[in-house]
């Protein structure tokens, strides 16, 4: 009786290994926390998923470098470009064809190494065949050098009527006409079978222009034709050198796609310089801003 009494001696260790066996209490609202800190984790490995993602240019499996960055290769136009090698001299590009000129544009202007030919009703004495000269002048009987750079005829006799009534003759009547226009030209170079300069006759197209060089020999690349235009005021004629110039803006066009109707056959105007590579364009792209841009050779005449 009295031994049933006494408490019975307990062993630590056992305490120990039953309390290591059984759970932990679980505090009131574990759940949910527990649930609000896995949602926490899953929506940050989206969002640097989602950011690395904005870092990949969009068709490409490549991540977009930075300036220091090595050279990473990409697609454009079926050919792999990279970026431009260091020191190369280079002039951005724009891949497609140009605007078509409006109509203001397709207006004649009279400009360097122009032949005209002046006409002044009853005074032969005083008509003339002449070329413009560099700076936009033309020599006239009398009147001597006469600046007509960037006028069109019209206007070019408006300022000789001007001057002439002003110091010689009463009422007079003046015709300008250009006999050869050195800036209704096309320069075209490269793979094609006539290399040389060719007249523009009216609305005149890429496919127009390089008909009449004979077209696109077998070695031309008719997927990377190059059409190089000068942006600067009429009359100017835009070059490049050791600083490439910004007026002149080059475009690379798919011909073989105008060819198969499916991209627009743009107009070409004077000054304009056509080149046809013959094995794959050099293309790069700009490892700067993230901006893919592309990239040729500059103009050079006879190249």
């Amino acid at each position: 009786m009295l031994a049933s009494m006494q408490p019975r001696w307990r062993d630590p260790r056992r305490s120990v290994r039953a309390e290591a066996r059984s759970p932990a209490p679980v505090p009131p609202h574990a759940g949910p926390r527990r649930t609000q800190a896995w949602s926490s984790l899953l929506v940050l490995a989206l969002t640097l998923i989602l950011a690395a993602g904005c870092e990949t240019h969009p068709g490409a499996d490549w991540k977009a470098p930075s300036a220091a960055s090595t050279n990473q290769p990409m697609e454009i136009m079926g050919q792999t470009a990279t970026a431009p090698p260091q020191g190369a001299e280079l002039m951005p590009a724009i891949i497609g064809p140009p605007p078509d000129p409006s109509l203001e544009d397709l207006i004649y202007r009279i400009g360097p190494y122009d032949e005209l030919k002046i006409d002044v009703f009853g005074v032969p004495e005083l008509s003339t065949e002449a070329q413009v000269n560099l700076q936009g002048l033309v020599a006239l009987p009398l009147l001597g050098p006469v600046n007509i750079n960037g006028l069109t005829p019209e206007e070019a006799q408006a300022e000789i009527t001007r001057q002439l009534a002003s110091r010689y003759l009463r009422d007079p009547r003046v015709t300008v006409m250009v006999k050869n226009s050195a800036s209704l030209n096309v320069t075209i170079t490269g793979a094609v079978n006539s290399q040389g300069v060719h007249p523009i006759k009216g609305r005149t197209t890429l496919t127009d222009i390089l008909a009449q060089a004979g077209g696109v020999n077998k070695l031309g690349k008719k997927g990377q034709v190059v059409l190089y235009r000068g942006e600067g005021p009429p009359g100017q004629v835009a070059t490049t050198g050791p600083a490439v110039d910004t007026r002149m803006q080059a475009y690379v066009i798919d011909y073989q796609a105008i060819l198969d109707g499916k991209m627009r056959d743009p107009l070409v105007v004077g000054d304009d310089r056509v080149y046809v590579p013959e094995s794959g364009l050099a293309l790069f792209f700009s490892p700067l801003a993230n901006i893919v841009q592309t990239f040729v050779m500059p103009y050079r005449p006879g190249f």
